[in-house]
C-alpha cells in the first residue's frame, strides 16, 4: 500500500486541528430545594445582566488549544459557542438560585441591561426600581478549557480539561445605592481527561462549576445578612 506523503499528513492534521467545535449546551439546574436557608421571607430581588470581561465572543463557552501540524507543534485556539450568551446563562443561574431560596426575582424590564461598578449609582438613581435588593456583577472567567487535539497526540502528558468560574458579585440597596455585600464566586472542575469530552459533558461541567461557585457564595453568613432589610 502506498504511503501518504508527509505534506498530506500535515494538511490533514491542520484541517482537523482547525475544524470548528460543536456547540456547547448551557442549561442551568439547581441541585435541591433550599427554602430552609435563612433568607428573609417575601423579599424581592432584581438581577441585572452581568458584565462580560472575558474578552471573548459573548457566546463562547469552551476553548481548545490544538496542535495543527505533526512536525511543528504550532498551537491555535478552537472555540465552541453556545445558543445563549454566557452573561445570560449567569443571570439565569443566579435567578434560579435565589428563587429556590424562596426569594422573588425580577430580570426583565429595567433589569435587562448591564450595570457596571463604575456607573451603578448613577443608573440606579434614574430607575424606578421597586425591589428590596439588586444584584449585578462581572464575569471575569467562565469557560471550559482543554488541550483538544494535542491531548489526543500526547495522552498522559497534557493537562486535563477544566471548567473555570470567576465572578464578582455585588448586592445593593436600590433605594440608597449602598453596597450591602461585594465578593467573589469562584470554582474549578476537572474533567478527568485530556481528550474526548463531549459538548454535553463540557456544558454539564460548566454548570457544576457555576453551581458550586454560587452555592459557596450564597451560603456565606455575610451574604445572607446583606438581604436583611431591617438591619441598620
Amino acid at each position: 500500500m502506498r504511503k501518504l506523503p508527509k505534506y498530506a499528513l500535515t494538511v490533514s492534521l491542520f484541517l482537523f486541528g482547525c475544524a470548528p467545535l460543536p456547540p456547547v449546551p448551557l442549561d442551568y439546574t439547581v441541585s435541591n430545594d433550599k427554602s430552609d436557608v435563612a433568607f428573609p421571607k417575601n423579599l424581592t430581588v432584581g438581577v441585572f445582566q452581568f458584565e462580560d470581561l472575558r474578552g471573548w465572543s459573548p457566546r463562547v463557552a469552551a476553548r481548545e488549544i490544538r496542535l495543527v501540524t505533526a512536525e511543528i507543534p504550532v498551537a491555535n485556539d478552537a472555540d465552541a459557542t453556545s445558543e445563549k450568551e454566557v452573561s445570560v446563562f449567569v443571570t439565569e443561574a443566579i435567578s434560579k438560585e435565589l428563587e429556590v431560596r424562596r426569594l422573588s426575582v425580577s430580570t426583565g424590564g429595567d433589569y435587562a441591561q448591564v450595570v457596571t461598578f463604575e456607573d451603578f449609582q448613577d443608573k440606579l438613581k434614574n430607575m424606578p426600581l421597586s425591589t428590596d435588593r439588586v444584584i449585578f456583577g462581572r464575569i471575569k472567567y467562565l469557560n471550559w478549557l482543554g488541550p483538544g487535539f494535542a491531548g489526543l497526540l500526547f495522552q498522559g502528558m497534557m493537562p486535563n480539561g477544566k471548567a473555570y468560574v470567576d465572578l464578582d458579585v455585588v448586592v445593593v440597596d436600590p433605594r440608597t445605592s449602598v453596597v450591602k455585600w461585594a465578593g467573589q464566586a469562584r470554582s474549578k472542575i476537572d474533567s478527568g481527561t485530556s481528550w474526548g469530552a463531549t459538548p454535553e459533558e463540557k456544558g454539564q461541567q460548566l454548570t457544576t462549576a457555576l453551581r458550586t461557585a454560587l452555592e459557596k457564595c450564597f451560603s456565606r453568613a455575610d451574604f445572607t445578612q446583606a438581604f436583611d432589610t431591617t438591619a441598620k
